[in-house]
């Protein structure tokens, strides 16, 4: 059984760690960097801000340690800060968490008694139009 809740884990450290290498390849294949989206915000684009916001960021350290600090942030559950709402985002996600599951309790009620009544009408009407 122990054998088995190891494999278990390696697998799901796996999986965990080739989605989390996915996502960080998805955000520096896009355009431009977190700098760029900054200073156009702020409207303050000169050349010493934007080296000043890179070196701010880490995003003038190579892509490798890049990528370990992405790791260990995410290691740590240190998701970040979000300038747009001036918060961690760690709060963030635990402001939305209560509409978050309210929404997905009532969405998942809904679809089992809904999916018993079809399953019923199908059961029920073998052969036919509800079936």
């Amino acid at each position: 059984m122990i054998h088995y809740l190891f494999r278990r884990l390696a697998q799901v450290s796996i999986v965990a760690g080739l989605v989390i290498l996915g996502n960080f390849i998805l955000l520096k294949s896009v355009p431009g960097d977190l700098a760029d989206v900054i200073a156009g915000e702020s409207g303050a684009a000169t050349p010493e801000y934007m080296e000043m916001l890179r070196a701010q960021f880490g995003l003038d350290r190579s892509g490798f340690e890049q990528l370990a600090t992405y790791f260990s942030q995410i290691a740590h559950f240190d998701l970040g800060f979000s300038f747009r709402y001036n918060l961690p985002v760690q709060t963030l996600i635990l402001e939305r968490l209560p509409a978050t599951l309210l929404l997905l309790g009532s969405s998942l009620l809904f679809s089992v008694i809904f999916g018993v009544i079809l399953g019923c009408f199908a059961a029920r009407y073998r052969h036919g139009l509800f079936d």
